[in-house]
């Protein structure tokens, strides 16, 4: 019996990394916590700041948990995420003051151009500033933001061209919630117009972002010609993430609206997972060694990735794939609710304000749930006697 309670704890504190996961959740939850406070207004973010390390210590008490780091494991992650949330919300507050309500001059990178279906405008065209009004300490910031443009027609354009635009006119007339979802995107304005007028400085050779954005759009043209309309759909939505309506006759959407399953559409770990299923299936079949397989399965998730539209949950299946892969190449053990909280960690720290949004809280949330639950499920087969 005791060698029995002996191999258990081994197994949970080496192959589960019980101590790394039960560490990183007190940083994680406290970087959560400080970046939802410092949403707050400011008396309600100083009461919960005082009310914070008490319900922490009394969690201490409750797990018995008394070493002296563990404090330091959520209040210094709580600051953080106060400060991270501050910094990208001051930031994103200065760059839209520093240009509204004036007419400038543009000169930017051209992103994506992306056709719209069942809109006023049929294309919206993304793009990164380069400059405004040569103004070189306001271009500092200006490049971590884009512009969305919504036109009906404009001339010929390419992805990854620099284009001028001129005597553009911007207005902050947003509501908040609408603002925070700008924030989230990194969009600092959206500019519509019938037609689109600009003045092409540069297109290179050859463009690596020019080549994806034509073989994606092929994709999604060889879809709508050649498959039936509730294939287009489907197609689209689950293995592209293609979020605009392909087929206009089809009505599958409406459908699954109507049975409460349109979540089925939303592509997410499942469908990234049916394709690791199929090509590690497929592999099986070819006499070569384990880390080429894997290798191999790594550049196909990769280039699936590249050319495909994103989405949150697809970038946190993505993202927990390629660590486990990775964990796997480097013969280092590996835990699920570990890669959760890292990913987790990680993308809250690049953009705090993902918190705030659905589909991040039902993506992470949900996923965080199931894999506690099978966690808490293993540990009780374990510890059986």
């Amino acid at each position: 019996m005791q060698y029995q309670y002996s191999f258990v704890k081994q197994y949970l504190s080496s192959q589960l990394l019980i101590p790394s996961v039960h560490h990183l959740a007190y940083i994680t939850l406290g970087l959560i916590v400080g970046i939802w406070c410092s949403s707050m207004h400011y008396s309600h973010f100083k009461i919960v700041t005082l009310c914070a390390p008490v319900l922490f210590f009394i969690l201490l008490n409750y797990t018995k948990n008394w070493s002296l780091y563990y404090p330091f494991l959520f209040i210094v992650p709580f600051f953080v995420g106060a400060y991270i949330y501050q910094s990208q919300t001051a930031a994103y507050t200065y760059v839209l003051q520093g240009f509204t309500h004036n007419f400038h001059s543009i000169t930017a990178r051209v992103n994506a151009i992306e056709p719209l279906h069942k809109s006023r405008f049929g294309h919206r065209i993304i793009l990164t500033p380069i400059s405004i009004d040569n103004n070189s300490a306001f271009n500092n910031k200006i490049n971590e933001y884009t512009i969305a443009i919504y036109t009906n027609t404009f001339d010929h354009l390419c992805v990854d061209d620099i284009i001028e635009v001129n005597a553009v006119y911007f207005s902050d007339k947003v509501k908040d919630s609408f603002k925070n979802y700008l924030i989230k995107q990194g969009i600092i304005a959206n500019l519509f117009t019938k037609h689109f007028n600009f003045r092409l400085c540069k297109r290179p050779l050859f463009s690596c972002a020019r080549i994806c954005a034509q073989i994606k759009q092929n994709l999604i043209n060889q879809v709508r010609h050649q498959l039936s309309p509730t294939t287009q759909t489907l197609m689209g939505t689950l293995f592209f993430g293609y979020k605009e309506h392909i087929a206009e006759e089809d009505h599958s959407k409406q459908m699954f609206k109507n049975w409460g399953i349109s979540h089925y559409l939303a592509r997410s770990g499942l469908h990234l997972v049916i394709i690791v299923i199929i090509w590690s299936f497929l592999l099986r079949l070819i006499p070569v060694s384990f880390v080429i397989k894997q290798l191999f399965i790594l550049i196909i998730i990769i280039m699936y990735a590249i050319l495909s539209w994103s989405s949150i949950s697809f970038e946190r299946a993505l993202y927990m794939f390629l660590l486990y892969k990775s964990s796997q190449l480097l013969y280092r053990p590996m835990h699920y609710v570990h890669l959760v909280t890292v990913i987790t960690l990680l993308v809250l720290l690049i953009n705090p304000m993902q918190l705030f949004f659905l589909d991040f809280q039902l993506s992470f949330g949900l996923t965080f749930a199931l894999a506690w639950f099978n966690h808490m499920q293993q540990i009780k087969k374990l510890s059986l006697p």
